[in-house]
């Protein structure tokens, strides 16, 4: 009687220092990936803290370009006052042109 009840305590003694094992193997692997995903916050945490100071700078910069004055301050010549010079038709015509497109895009 004493040796059966012996037996069963080994058996479960045995069966607890299973769990253990698995339980111990399956910490292990929490533990690891625990340290992953540490690993991926700080990586990603420092992408945001560069983001956000990107984001600062942009809106540094729209702010500057809101705040300035932009006047073209380079005289236009009209396309007869260019005919008077000695360029060429294509060449007034550039000249003439690309002056209007840019004293648009700077107003």
């Amino acid at each position: 009687n004493n040796t059966s009840q012996l037996d069963r305590m080994e058996q479960i003694m045995t069966r607890m220092e299973e769990k253990l094992a698995t339980v111990s193997s399956t910490v292990d692997s929490l533990e690891s990936r625990c340290e992953q995903l540490e690993e991926k916050c700080s990586s990603l945490e420092t992408i945001l803290e560069s983001t956000a100071l990107t984001n600062k700078t942009l809106m540094y910069h729209e702010m500057l370009i809101r705040n300035q004055n932009w006047k073209y301050p380079a005289r236009v010549y009209t396309f007869n006052e260019l005919l008077d010079t000695n360029y060429d038709d294509e060449g007034v015509n550039y000249i003439y042109h690309t002056s209007q497109v840019l004293k648009r895009s700077t107003e």
